[in-house]
C-alpha cells in the first residue's frame, strides 16, 4: 500500500518447552512501529495472526521509537522470561515474517479501527455501553 511507511519491525522466536519438544514455539511474535495514511502507530502480535494497533501523536515518535528500542533489551516479557526481540532490518527478512507487510499492515489497521478496535489489548469484540 502507498499510504503505509514501516518504520521498524522486531521479531521474537522462542521455543520453550513445547517447541523443543517438536510443537509450536510458545512465543513467535512480531512488534512494530509505522504510518498508516499519516498515523502513527505500533503493530504487534503472533506472526501469522492478528495483529493489535496502538496509535499515537505524531510528535511523539521519539518516545514511540524509544519504546521500540525497550523490546530489544531488557525484559520485555517479564522476569521470568528470557529473550529479547530481534530488529529486522533486512527486506527479504521482513517479507517472510510478515507476507506483503505494508498491505497487510495496512489492511490490519483498516479493519481494526472498523471493528472498535484500535487502542485496545483485547481480541474480543468490543461492547458498546447501552444508555
Amino acid at each position: 500500500m502507498k499510504n503505509v511507511q514501516i518504520l521498524a519491525v522486531a521479531h521474537a522466536l522462542i521455543a520453550g518447552a513445547r517447541g523443543e519438544n517438536g510443537g509450536a514455539p510458545s512465543k513467535d511474535s512480531v512488534f512494530g512501529i509505522a504510518t498508516v495514511q499519516g498515523n502513527l502507530c505500533s503493530f504487534g502480535g503472533r506472526r501469522g495472526g492478528v495483529l493489535r494497533f496502538k496509535t499515537y501523536k505524531k510528535t511523539d515518535v521519539d518516545a514511540v521509537m524509544k519504546k521500540f528500542e525497550g523490546k530489544l533489551t531488557g525484559n520485555p516479557f517479564g522476569a521470568k522470561v528470557e529473550g529479547v526481540y530481534s530488529h529486522v532490518t533486512d527486506a527479504v527478512a521482513l517479507e517472510t515474517l510478515i507476507p506483503n507487510t505494508a498491505e497487510t499492515i495496512g489492511r490490519g489497521y483498516y479493519k481494526a479501527m472498523a471493528g472498535g478496535k484500535l487502542n485496545t489489548n483485547s481480541t474480543k469484540k468490543v461492547a458498546k455501553a447501552a444508555k
